[in-house]
């Protein structure tokens, strides 16, 4: 028995890299949101606040705003079923695994929330990477020049 696969829609195990992608970029959005949140407070009620707020926070919320950015940017591609997708997704993946590390390396937190952490990025990267390489649905779902 073969089957037959819609090329068009995003479905079967598809979803589970869509999921994953989905809930990551609404993690990513709502750090991004505290972090906005955090500087309004800081601003508003601290009279010299551009001394109160170290570099490590700063560069904390510069990388947050950018995985937000290019997680928009690879669900676009998603939905669009570009053939730049695969590649770009795997990127991400990666950046996250990176920033997983990241927090695992120099953070102050305790090993078990480190490990926690770093847990969702290595089920990502190595579940998915070799999914998108080798899947035969990937390769037909994702083959438009956007």
């Amino acid at each position: 028995m073969t089957s037959v696969y819609n090329a068009n829609r995003i479905t079967g195990w598809l979803l589970v890299p869509a999921t994953y992608l989905l809930l990551t970029f609404l993690a990513v959005c709502s750090m991004t949101v505290m972090y906005f949140i955090k500087l309004y407070e800081i601003v508003t009620t601290i009279e010299n606040w551009t001394n109160f707020i170290p570099m490590e926070w700063y560069v904390s919320f510069a990388i947050s705003i950018a995985m937000t950015l290019f997680s928009v940017y690879i669900l676009r591609l998603m939905f669009s079923h570009s053939r730049h997708f695969p590649r770009r997704f795997i990127i991400w993946l990666l950046i996250l695994l990176l920033l997983g590390l990241k927090t695992f390396a120099f953070s102050t937190i305790d090993d078990k929330t480190a490990l926690q952490v770093l847990a969702w990025p290595l089920f990502g990267a190595g579940f998915f990477v070799p999914y998108l390489k080798r899947s035969v649905r990937v390769k037909m779902t994702f083959t438009q020049d956007r």
